[in-house]
């Protein structure tokens, strides 16, 4: 589920229809976005995947809703 919120950049239903529960998707996305600020407090680190996951990985809430 995280790999295709993060790296894949896909959207709720979108993972729901790859075959996983629902309330188990809204609440691991949930979980990633509300604990953004622990990222932004964090050190500064290495980048281990193409897709950012530190400072540049924030995004509107209302983006993460829609596909």
């Amino acid at each position: 589920i995280l790999y295709l919120f993060v790296e894949e950049n896909l959207c709720v239903e979108e993972i729901v229809e790859k075959g996983f529960d629902e309330d188990t998707v809204k609440w691991i996305l949930h979980a990633v976005d509300s604990n953004e600020y622990k990222r932004r407090q964090s050190a500064l680190s290495f980048k281990v995947t193409t897709r950012s996951f530190g400072i540049g990985r924030r995004m509107p809430i209302a983006a993460q809703t829609e596909c």
